[in-house]
């Protein structure tokens, strides 16, 4: 539909002030986006990747709207969207285009001054493979633009490569077989690569994140974040050294480590960092035994090679007793103790922010955010750093950090 200055009957795009374009933008080839535009670029004009960088800070430079004149906005335009269902998607914006995908895994190209749709494209998502397909297809995380193409995971379990310039096709992946669940996160590229997980581990579907080539989808490598049946051999060291934290019956049937969203590339260590879910805490449908152990890598922070997917390090924020899952991953350059940490920031489901070493996963400090009776005492940050780590716990979070104050906050 094209955009109208109505009151929306559906979930609509709102854009105040309107968004700065020019003969010279529309010129550039749509979907432009790069590893060295993305390190380059820091004037807050676009918005290339998910969380604004590779550093995922979600924190834009800009400051013509502020606290002084942001009662004095107008309405630019809307663009009503049939979506029945809500958005939930971060969008992308690439040179005065709007990317955001939808419930069923649309996509929606968007002009940003005008708000008219350029492009629209339904994948023809697949609800009846099982329960986990049809629940997750519902909801769309958002895409991934880079070099002329708009990614996107899809409800039934398949990475696609969309043409920037046309809304078309141009290869579809299977991720996870959509019998067992389906994606609803956001693709992540970085050096070469596209990172994709998926749901699974509320229906014991054993997680995994993969690397395709941008160009053709071909699988790269994949990291299993828990281990299978060790009848059939380990897929790493990694997983052989994980088992060992596992007990009970047939506990390889348990899965779990959903890599469902939470991606982030760091360009300084050429790691890949990622979050995990839970483990699957056993149920009556197979008459299992959940076991004790730490059950790794569930309920961790893990971070691998971007190239190979080899395993670098890990920090579990589970613990034997109570399961958790963690969410956005921050990076930042903090001074800590007089002198300068590359570090790695979340806020778990547990209720508690962690700040880690970024190249070695080594614990810098913990800070519960809410009242914790099952908390040890913990190694906390300094009473003064803690003070500059304005953190709410919330449910499934999307965390900030302000360069220019160094401090971070996780949003509710």
């Amino acid at each position: 539909m094209p955009p109208r200055l109505i009151r929306p009957r559906s979930l609509p795009i709102v854009m105040s002030l309107g968004l700065a374009a020019s003969a010279a933008m529309a010129a550039l080839p749509a979907g432009n986006v790069t590893d060295a535009r993305v390190a380059a670029e820091t004037s807050g004009d676009n918005w290339l990747v998910k969380g604004g960088g590779f550093a995922q800070q979600q924190f834009s430079p800009l400051t013509q709207i502020n606290d002084k004149n942001v009662a004095r906005l107008g309405v630019a335009w809307i663009t009503e969207m049939d979506d029945p269902m809500g958005l939930a998607a971060e969008p992308i914006v690439v040179d005065g285009i709007i990317y955001v995908s939808a419930p069923r895994s649309i996509v929606r190209a968007i002009d940003a001054v005008s708000g008219k749709i350029l492009w629209t494209f339904d994948p023809h998502v697949r609800l009846d493979f099982s329960m986990g397909n049809s629940s997750i297809a519902r909801v769309n995380r958002g895409v991934a633009v880079w070099e002329g193409k708009v990614y996107v995971g899809t409800g039934d379990g398949r990475l696609v490569a969309i043409d920037a310039v046309k809304g078309t096709q141009l290869w579809s992946s299977q991720v996870i077989d959509p019998a067992l669940d389906g994606i609803s996160g956001a693709p992540r590229v970085a050096a070469g690569k596209v990172f994709i997980g998926y749901s699974g581990a509320d229906d014991q579907v054993r997680g995994s994140i993969a690397a395709f080539d941008p160009s053709n989808g071909k699988e790269l490598w994949r990291f299993w974040t828990v281990p299978g049946n060790p009848a059939k051999g380990f897929e790493s060291k990694a997983l052989e050294m994980a088992a060992k934290t596992w007990t009970g019956k047939d506990w390889w049937k348990q899965g779990g480590g959903s890599v469902w969203d939470p991606i982030t590339y760091d360009a300084k260590t050429g790691l890949l960092l990622f979050g995990t879910s839970k483990a699957f805490r056993g149920g009556p449908d197979d008459a299992q035994e959940a076991g004790g152990g730490a059950k790794l890598f569930s309920g961790s922070i893990i971070a691998v090679h971007a190239d190979t997917g080899e395993y670098a390090w890990h920090y579990q924020t589970s613990t034997s007793d109570r399961q958790t899952e963690n969410f956005h991953i921050v990076l930042a350059d903090l001074t800590i103790d007089g002198r300068v940490r590359h570090v790695a920031m979340s806020a778990a489901r547990n209720g508690t922010y962690y700040v880690l070493d970024a190249a070695t996963g080594a614990l810098i400090g913990e800070k519960p955010l809410v009242k914790q009776e099952w908390v040890p005492a913990m190694s906390a940050l300094s009473a003064a750093e803690a003070d500059d780590i304005h953190a709410y716990v919330i449910d499934r979070s999307q965390a900030a950090y302000d360069q220019q104050h160094d401090s971070a906050a996780a949003a509710k």
